[in-house]
This record gives structure tokens, C-alpha cells and sequence, in this order.
């Protein structure tokens, strides 16, 4: 497929004309729900044809002519915009977005799933050295499983039989392969350095294992089956909450708040060694962590997305006891939806992507790749907008969410 940028210097020209000139401050008026829809509308074309035929995404373009990039990818990016792209099928369902995560689920399953040798029934998304240029090791990763089982089980509600349920469950089995008795997690299976290792620890990995084993445990129609995804998914949470517990240092996880959302009406139907009190202390932690993160006012496009997305997730079963912190919550996802919806490209071939970051017109850039256009900064932009949509009844919310 060739390359989404044909417009030059003219497009850059009224790409600046449209962007605000930093993210909004708390309180900032809420876009309109047509601004939100055109924006959401605009952000679903663009990965469209961002998807090429083989299902492979257009991973990195750019805003100025001529440049060029290694070929290089990223498997969790990609299955995490199959999750946002099939996410919005639930709001929009065009039969090009279906068409388009087939084509990407097929992609994922015949160049990244495969077994990990000497382990039955245990399928893992391995990263390649094709992805990196050559460079490094064919490698297992926790998130990919993690990010992989998301994207096939969401593209599932769009295009049912797309992914069998065989490789679903095997995929499952490839998370718990990685994981130990106390919820915690290798972040990574490497055959040539030994197996699993454990001298790198992800912020994110074990928060996105968590939620597709959610996920699994809501398509899974086994019971014991289903008891055993969301046993190891609320062990997840349970690890990362005690290990956090008395930390001076809790990251900005939106993964985890996202997970932990899909699991609060699951908690029922696990066997109740995680409590509820401790993934909500858990939850909490990290909602305050992000309202005071700098990262809400950055000119860089995802850390604000995500934190978006986390708070979105959060907002769903934070009790009222907390409502002095949903209030500063709910403007801040406010001004972030705002910030985003302006930074999108308005016009050209790029037309809805979203740019890494911006620099007001005039001023030195941000860093060199401000013009960037990443797969995962549409993907993210996305999910934030979809999910505030559907909080503030602009658009409806599926059944199962």
C-alpha cells in the first residue's frame, strides 16, 4: 500500500492553522457532541486506510515530506488499535472497519501467534526481529499476549469466528504461563536467554494481561474455564495493588484502571481472594497520581490520551465517596478530550490521524518528531473519545460494556 501522505508543505501549512496552543486548563468548555463525533468519525477513516491488505497497519507516517523511517513495527501497538478500531464498530459500524480488523486479526495470527515449544496448549504473540530492522531476538511478551487476546476478542464481537476459540483459550493459557502463584508476572519469554526472565519488570504489561484475561472470562462459555480467567485476572490486580500499597512512586497505570473496570462487575463470580476495598485503594492511588501528573498539561498527544482513557474507566465505579476527586476527574478528561480533538489533522491525506505532539505556530518545536504520526496516537486519541462519548450519552453504550 503506498504511503497515506501525498499533500506537502500545504498540508503542513493547515495542519498549524487549526492546533491550540497547549493543552486546555482544567474547566475548559467540553467540545460540542458534533465536534466530538466528526472527530471520532475523522480518527475511524484514517485507521481505515491506514490498514493496508495484508492487515498490516501503516505504523509510522509523517506531516513533512520526505521523510523516512527503518521498518521498523510494534505487535502490542498493533493490537491495540485492533481494539480501539473495533471498539468503535460498536458506535459506527461501516463494513470497512470490519473488513479492515479481519484483515488486521489475520495479519496478527499468521506472523505473531504461535506455540512456545514444550508447553501444550499454550500459545504466546511473539515479537520478531523483523519488527526491529534485524535487530534483537524473536521474544515473548507479556503485553502482546496481554494487548493480543484484547484485540482478537474485541474483533470477535465485530466478526464472529474470526479467531477460534481454541486460540483464544491458548492464548490465556499464555499468560498464565507467565504468571506466578501470587498474581505477579514474568514481563518476558526468551528461549535463547533461558526462558522466562525476570531482570525487566513493564509498568503496563501486567495491567493489559489483566484485562484480556477479563475479556476471556466474558466470552469464555465454560464455567471453570471462566472462573479460572478472572482468578488470574484479579490476582493480577491484587498484586500490583499490595506491591503498590505503600508507595511513595505509584505510576500513571491506565491499563490497570481500565482492567480494573472491566472487572469490578466480575468480582461476584471470582473466588474472593482479591477484595474489592483493595483494588478501589488501588484504583484510587493511581487517579490521584494521574490528576497531578504534568503529563495532563504536556503538548504530547498519548500521555494525555491515556491518562483520558484511564480516568474514563475509572469514572464507572469510583463510589460517591470519592466525588471531590470524580469532579476534578471529569474536567480533566474534559480538558484532555478537548486538547485532542483540537491537535487532530484536519485536512489532507493524514486527515484524522493524530500527531505525537504540538508546537505552537511560530515557536521552536517540541522535540524533532513533533509532526509524527504513530498508529497507537490515533488509537489511544480513540478509545478516550469513544469512552467519554458514551459517559456524556453522545453516543450509545454497547451491550457487555
Amino acid at each position: 500500500m503506498k504511503s497515506l501522505r501525498k499533500s506537502r508543505w500545504f498540508l503542513l501549512t493547515l495542519f498549524l492553522a487549526v492546533l491550540p496552543g497547549c493543552a486546555q486548563e482544567a474547566g475548559t468548555t467540553a467540545v460540542s457532541a458534533e465536534q466530538l463525533k466528526n472527530a471520532m468519525d475523522e480518527g475511524i477513516h484514517h485507521m481505515v486506510r491506514a490498514t493496508k491488505s495484508s492487515g498490516e497497519f501503516v505504523y509510522l507516517d509523517n506531516i513533512e515530506p520526505n521523510r523516512r523511517y527503518k521498518p521498523v513495527y510494534n505487535v502490542l501497538r498493533h493490537a491495540g488499535s485492533m481494539y480501539a478500531l473495533a471498539d468503535s464498530y460498536q458506535y459506527k459500524p461501516l463494513p470497512e472497519t470490519k473488513a479492515a480488523l479481519v484483515r488486521a486479526a489475520k495479519w496478527l495470527q499468521t506472523k505473531y501467534i504461535k506455540p512456545i515449544k514444550g508447553e501444550d496448549d499454550v500459545l504466546a504473540v511473539w515479537s520478531l526481529p523483523s519488527d526491529r530492522a534485524g535487530e534483537g531476538p524473536a521474544e515473548v511478551k507479556l503485553g502482546g499476549i496481554g494487548l493480543g487476546l484484547v484485540g482478537l476478542l474485541e474483533t470477535e464481537k465485530v466478526a464472529p469466528g474470526t479467531t477460534s476459540l481454541e486460540t483464544l483459550r491458548q492464548l490465556g493459557n499464555g499468560i498464565l504461563f507467565l504468571q506466578n502463584p501470587d498474581g505477579s508476572f514474568y514481563s518476558k519469554y526468551d528461549p535463547a536467554k533461558g526462558g522466562k526472565l525476570d531482570n525487566w519488570i513493564s509498568l503496563y504489561y501486567p495491567g493489559e494481561a489483566a484485562l484480556g484475561l477479563a475479556m476471556l472470562a466474558e466470552r469464555d462459555p465454560d464455567p471453570k474455564l471462566k472462573a479460572r480467567w478472572i482468578n488470574a485476572a484479579f490476582r493480577a490486580i491484587g498484586s500490583l495493588a499490595r506491591a503498590r500499597a505503600t508507595s511513595q512512586n505509584v505510576p500513571a497505570d491506565h491499563w490497570v484502571l481500565i482492567a480494573t473496570a472491566r472487572l469490578w462487575p466480575l468480582h461476584a463470580f471470582s473466588d474472593q481472594s482479591i477484595s474489592k476495598p483493595l483494588i478501589l485503594r488501588h484504583a484510587v492511588q493511581i487517579c490521584e497520581v494521574i490528576v497531578k501528573d504534568p503529563a495532563l498539561r504536556d503538548v504530547r498527544t498519548t500521555p494525555i490520551a491515556t491518562r483520558v482513557e484511564g480516568m474514563n474507566a475509572a469514572l464507572t465505579f469510583l463510589p460517591p465517596e470519592h466525588q471531590e476527586l470524580r469532579d476534578i476527574m471529569e474536567k480533566e478528561v474534559e480538558s484532555g478530550v478537548a486538547f485532542l480533538v483540537k491537535t487532530q489533522v484536519k485536512d489532507g491525506e493524514l486527515k484524522g490521524g493524530m500527531p505525537r505532539a504540538y508546537t505552537e505556530p511560530g515557536s521552536p518545536p517540541a522535540d524533532n518528531r513533533v509532526n509524527e504520526l504513530r498508529i497507537d496516537y490515533i488509537q489511544h486519541a480513540l478509545s478516550a473519545w469513544l469512552e467519554y462519548g458514551r459517559a456524556k450519552k453522545v453516543i450509545p453504550t454497547p451491550s457487555g460494556k
